[in-house]
């Protein structure tokens, strides 16, 4: 009777160690597939944010645009209004270099400002702009990109001169 109790003993004994193998296998394939489910759920909430920030990138690239496309029509406009004005001094009396000068200086702010504007379309089109892209400086009581200060040089130069009439010059 003690051989029969030795072997139910050893049965029972694979039997448990069968089991804890098992138990230990399933324990380690529920570990993995939970690792795997986090990851996807991190995967999943990382695309969400993506999907989430695209269509906040895209209407900030359109209402860009659209600022881009209204500036270039008065940018236009402007260069339309220079090249009339040029047309009307085209025989300018003896003083009249002031205002040739105003006009060539607007000429260079219109150049300027349609370069500008076709850059941060540029900028703003990139999925991510570099880091020089996004770095802003005071300029007065203003935080500007540096790639603007030649634009308000500018705008500042030809504020500083005297204004011209549109109207043609008595001769």
């Amino acid at each position: 009777m003690a051989l029969k109790q030795d072997h139910l003993l050893k049965e029972w004994m694979a039997r448990e160690k069968a089991a804890v193998d098992y138990a230990r296998t399933r324990d380690k394939r529920i570990a993995q597939l939970e690792a795997e489910a986090d990851q996807l759920q991190t995967q999943l909430r990382a695309q969400g944010a993506a999907q989430a920030r695209k269509p906040a990138l895209e209407r900030q690239l359109e209402a860009t645009t659209a600022i881009v496309k209204n500036m270039t029509a008065e940018v236009d406009h402007l260069q339309a209004q220079l090249v009339k004005a040029r047309a009307l001094y085209k025989a300018p009396p003896k003083n009249s270099n002031a205002s040739l000068s105003r006009l060539s200086k607007l000429q260079a702010v219109a150049d300027t400002a349609k370069a500008g504007l076709a850059e941060e379309l540029r900028i703003l089109k990139k999925p991510e702009p570099a880091l020089e892209e996004t770095i802003l400086i005071a300029e007065g009581e203003d935080l500007i990109p540096p790639r603007w200060l030649p634009l308000k040089t500018a705008l500042q130069s030809l504020q500083s001169l005297p204004s011209v009439d549109t109207k043609k010059p008595r001769q």
